[in-house]
């Protein structure tokens, strides 16, 4: 049960509440083998990319010892054509990546082995893609858009991955072999895209390391969408890593990514995405090298929230969970009227005032939902315990048995001592106020005051016999909506110890649905206060007495005793043993029709 004071807890109204933008994984298929490559000027493939120009073909180079060129091949391993770099060199070419921009197809070679991590000058080239004409004479010489020289700020590096995110507009290098001793550590590095048709010298940022991979790295590629980077391994798999909205690559690459399968062996050099930015292919080196492809496929999203259903009362706060496929799918939560509950990021709901919101969890494109309805209701009743008042005078002890919660409030014997509690209602109107108090040496009355007003300026408190003997008096007053404070305080020199207050609201009780013939119907309860034995009911009024239906409950809302109506007007009820002392209450109900009464156990 709740033994604290009833708080409103502060939300913020609007209606929608976001969490951070998270993007799908990709699940691939195990390696397919499409071809091996027929042209023997292909020794010991480096690096491969997708074009963008010839759909279904990539370009490769290879390996240090080659001239500057670059060959288009299919997906049968056929060369289409080869590309001579003008200018340029081929000291060690390690990877290749391809990319649009503002409409144009760009390629980028690295020419970045270091081995032995002393280059003082690495170079990469961007071109512009070169188109192939399946029918004419293509050129065989193409001219260098873009050089970049460039060194490391960590100083050289062993490196042979490089991919382009046009998205952040970064070249981005992850480095192959291992640092910091024992450690496998890789660092990753970038540099600024530009398709601008100059020579720049630059130095390349170190924004990252990781310690994830343990196997060299040999090649990476970022999809185009700027959400994935898949870094491969010389044999133990290949590595992605996910880039959510609002995150960097420096908080990505922070972030343990998942392992893609790859054939077994070593030699694998190259890979890269489908310019589908789903897809992957990868390459082996050697002779007749092996083309690969991965199929990847979205897992559809789907949602569900749980629970589905929830009741509140105003100021309370409850936890919704949405179960997201894939479980890192973008969701936000909203709200049908934040007036009567709000939803935060989190998917805490708070309940506002009284009626029904629907709370909701949509997937990022909108296409699955899912909802919770949350009703915000009146509570049956709020306990709130003496220790946890504001005192004055009186102390918190626990000296006697029987108390609930962590102790209860003693008065110590002065005039003007205090016990004042705050409730928070949820709309103005009477409540049962029912406190629980031991007094084991006579009547000893109290004043009670709402909201600083005197309501009842000589409340008597009857003696209970002994310390551990705790009884309820109750009263009912009027209560605005919203906080109130409730004080009782003494007019003599002394009062009795109290362990709570409950309240309960007086309009759930009596009669809940009004007729032409509700005067008529009547209950009568004896002997109340009830200890034990034989509980009489006599009932008026019921037009059908047969459908009658008697419950006892408790002031949590509990059935303790439910039984059918079997006398026509008088029924008995034997509760000995059932109750404890305190508050109960006894329902008979018929349709929509229910009658309620108190009853007090001694």
């Amino acid at each position: 049960m709740n033994k604290k004071l009833f708080k409103i807890v502060a939300f913020c109204l609007f209606a929608i509440c976001t969490t951070t933008v998270n993007y799908a994984q990709v699940s691939y298929v195990p390696a397919q083998e499409l071809a091996r490559m027929n042209d023997p000027s292909l020794l010991e493939i480096s690096g491969v990319a997708n074009s963008y120009n010839t759909p279904g073909a990539f370009w490769v180079h290879n390996d240090s010892g080659d001239t500057p060129r670059i060959f288009l091949v299919d997906k049968s391993g056929n060369t289409l054509m080869i590309a001579n770099i003008a200018s340029a060199t081929a000291s060690d070419w390690e990877d290749i990546a391809s990319f649009q921009l503002n409409g144009k197809s760009y390629i980028l070679i690295a020419d970045i082995g270091d081995n032995g991590e002393n280059r003082t000058n690495c170079k990469l080239y961007i071109i512009e893609e070169p188109n192939y004409d399946p029918n004419g004479t293509n050129p065989t010489s193409f001219p260098i858009l873009r050089k970049i020289n460039f060194t490391y700020e960590t100083g050289p590096q062993n490196c042979e991955s490089i991919s382009v995110d046009v998205a952040t507009g970064k070249i981005m290098f992850v480095s192959k072999k291992t640092f910091n001793g024992a450690r496998k550590t890789r660092y990753v590095h970038e540099l600024p895209l530009s398709v601008s048709s100059e020579t720049v010298t630059l130095v390349a940022k170190k924004i990252q390391e990781f310690d994830y991979i343990i196997d060299a790295a040999t090649a990476m590629d970022i999809s185009n969408d700027g959400k994935r980077a898949i870094v491969l391994t010389v044999k133990d798999g290949a590595f992605e890593f996910t880039r959510n909205d609002g995150v960097t690559w420096a908080d990505a690459f922070a972030t343990a990514p998942r392992r893609v399968a790859i054939p077994a062996g070593s030699g694998n050099e190259a890979i890269c995405y489908d310019t589908n930015g789903v897809d992957l292919y990868s390459m082996k080196e050697g002779k007749s090298a092996p083309l690969y492809f991965y199929k990847g496929t979205f897992t559809p999203p789907g949602i569900s929230v749980s629970p589905s259903s929830a009741n509140l009362s105003v100021g309370a706060t409850k936890q919704l969970a949405a179960l997201v496929t894939p479980s890192n799918d973008l969701y936000n939560w909203t709200t049908s009227d934040g007036t009567i509950a709000t939803v935060d990021a989190a998917g805490i709901v708070a309940g506002i005032s009284l009626g029904t919101a629907t709370i909701t969890a949509i997937t990022q494109d909108g296409s699955k939902s899912a909802s919770s309805i949350i009703t915000v209701a009146i509570p049956k009743n709020e306990i709130l315990q003496a220790e946890d008042a504001v005192l004055v005078g009186a102390i918190v002890n626990t000296n006697q048995t029987g108390y609930n919660g962590t102790g209860f409030a003693d008065f110590t014997n002065a005039l003007n001592d205090s016990i004042e509690w705050t409730f928070v209602a949820p709309t103005s109107g009477n409540y049962d106020l029912s406190f629980r108090y031991a007094l084991p040496t006579g009547d000893r009355p109290l004043q009670l005051k709402i909201n600083g007003v005197i309501v009842i300026n000589y409340l008597n408190f009857p003696k209970t016999l002994t310390w551990t003997n705790w009884q309820n008096l109750i009263t009912t007053q009027m209560l605005n909506a919203g906080s109130n404070k409730i004080t009782l305080t003494t007019i003599g020199s002394n009062g009795g110890n109290f362990d709570e207050l409950v309240i309960s609201d007086y309009a759930t009780l009596g009669l809940n649905k009004l007729d032409s013939n509700s005067k008529k119907k009547t209950v009568n309860v004896y002997p109340n206060p009830y200890n034990q034995g034989i509980l009489s009911l006599d009932i008026t009024g019921f037009e059908t007495m047969n459908d009658v239906k008697i419950k006892v409950t408790n002031l949590l809302g509990q059935i303790i005793h439910q039984e059918n109506l079997s006398d026509k007007s008088h029924q008995e009820l034997n509760l000995s043993g059932k109750l404890n002392e305190s508050v109960y209450f006894i329902s008979v109900e018929s349709g929509e029709t229910k009658l309620v009464k108190k009853l007090i156990i001694k």
